[in-house]
């Protein structure tokens, strides 16, 4: 079960950020070594502003680095979470069916979301992907399969009633 939501995209960014970065650094640390080890030296001037470069990117680069260990570290959470969670059974209908895009000019997200609601008439939202989007149809009874973490429904499978 592939859920598409927020971590999607920032492990990408985080690579793509730490390429950057570690590149920017590698660079630094090269300038750094063919200063000290030329025979004209490096001057106190030349030193102080290399070193103001070198921190930035240093400090950008850790940042990077603890964004990535958080989005990591929420995400085995939930999916831990999730496979010890019990699979549920209830007896639904589709309410609504929306789908939402966000994005840019190079790149896209469409989310796909259910509402259901159960027999009690209480109504939730949870999300799909487009496959399961596609073969559910609004109005539909049937038995919903899920998990449940905190207040979140996590789509397991649909099977419509006759």
């Amino acid at each position: 079960m592939k859920e598409r939501g927020y971590f999607t995209f920032w492990p990408i960014f985080t690579v793509a950020m730490i390429i950057v970065l570690g590149t920017f650094l590698i660079v630094i640390l090269f300038v750094f070594f063919e200063a000290f080890t030329s025979p004209r030296g490096i001057s106190a001037n030349e030193i102080a502003e290399l070193g103001g470069i070198a921190l930035i990117f240093i400090v950008a680069f850790g940042i990077v680095i603890i964004i990535g260990v958080i989005n990591a570290k929420e995400s085995i959470t939930t999916t831990t979470t999730l496979n010890f969670a019990p699979t549920l059974h209830d007896v639904v209908k589709i309410v609504a069916k929306t789908s939402s895009t966000t994005g840019a000019q190079n790149w896209a997200d469409t989310t796909f979301t259910i509402t259901i609601e159960f027999q009690k008439r209480v109504r939730k939202i949870m999300k799909v992907n487009e496959e399961q989007y596609s073969y559910i149809a609004e109005g539909e009874t049937g038995l919903l399969t899920y998990k449940q973490n905190k207040d979140t429904l996590y789509f397991v499978s649909f099977e419509p009633l006759l």
